[in-house]
């Protein structure tokens, strides 16, 4: 079965995308093949599509790792010719060709019906950024949150953070958007947040500790993400001791990648001074080691656990 797809491959380092003529194999056991109507375009699909390691699995590769359409061929019994689905996550778009493409091949697991009330479009619309923002709401819905507290989103105008402002405003909560980018202020008010702060202008009443700083408790580990982000975006230089020499610096992709960035002008391109390798978030470390060499420093903004190698540091300790 021939479909078109938007295929990125490498030659001599250099990645390039275009639209191809691809042979879908045949349907295995427990999987579907579905006919695309509907990709989201993430953050993970561009890093993909320009070569950034740790992503794609390898190359000729199709990104996309979200996915609404209708399913047209089925070897399960949960789905069948015809039935509308939307699939996103697990490695679709990673080690499986993804949605940017007429037909996707995945396991059955990965995929769940369309809501009755939702469109293909409207599914991914929302893409794998609304899911995201939902979990984030409903985590705090289920906590059960005072009106009289505000809400403070960080990252507002970015996928996630667009549509949780969204969200919590038309469930009246007191919404407090954060954003370091001044030019999106009309974007935001159309989100109707209460209250908009920019973070050139705002503190964050989250003081940053010395390396191997305080633990914090499990509860702040729902939001590390986020507040990496917002971090990196607006104080990176408060996360490097005064003492810290080094002249290049590596980030690990995603997270690390605007680590590396906002790192990069502090490098001091001394061949004495070791490499710096940076991450937003540690959890096995296995990404970081295999980048590592000989006298390497490692340094990420928050260790999920406990971090099993002497040269990395971390900034915040999550709760184990």
């Amino acid at each position: 079965m021939d479909y078109k797809a938007y295929l990125v491959e490498e030659l001599d380092g250099v990645y390039s995308g275009s639209i191809k003529e691809l042979q879908m194999r045949d349907i295995e056991p427990g999987n579907v093949i579905i006919k695309v109507h509907y990709s989201s375009l993430n953050y993970k699909d561009a890093l993909a599509a320009t070569g950034v390691k740790g992503v794609a699995s390898s190359y000729p590769f199709v990104p996309g790792i979200d996915v609404a359409g209708e399913i047209l061929e089925s070897t399960s019994d949960n789905f069948k010719a015809g039935d509308k689905v939307i699939a996103t996550g697990y490695k679709l778009g990673m080690s499986v060709f993804g949605g940017f493409g007429e037909l996707v091949q995945i396991p059955q697991e990965w995929v769940v019906p369309l809501p009755s009330d939702f469109s293909l479009l409207n599914a991914m619309s929302y893409g794998t950024a609304g899911l995201t923002a939902g979990a984030c709401v409903k985590k705090i819905l289920n906590n059960n949150p005072s009106f009289k507290n505000p809400v403070l989103v960080s990252g507002a105008t970015g996928g996630v953070g667009s549509v949780a402002v969204n969200l919590l405003s038309n469930l009246n909560y007191e919404v407090h958007a954060i954003t370091g980018k001044l030019n999106e202020e009309l974007i935001l008010k159309k989100e109707s947040p209460s209250e908009l702060i920019f973070s050139d202008k705002a503190t964050l009443q989250l003081p940053l500790p010395n390396l191997n700083g305080p633990t914090l408790n499990q509860d702040a580990s729902e939001l590390h993400y986020e507040l990496a982000d917002e971090i990196l975006d607006s104080s990176p230089q408060d996360l490097i001791l005064d003492d810290m020499t080094f002249r290049d610096v590596k980030g690990i992709p995603r997270g690390g990648i605007p680590f590396e960035k906002a790192l990069k002008p502090y490098c001091t391109n001394n061949d004495a001074d070791p490499i710096l390798i940076c991450d937003d978030v540690y959890t096995t470390g296995t990404s970081m080691r295999e980048v590592y060499e000989d006298g390497a420093l490692g340094i990420v903004v928050f260790a999920r656990n406990k971090i099993q190698d002497d040269w990395v540091k971390a900034i915040w300790q999550l709760s184990i």
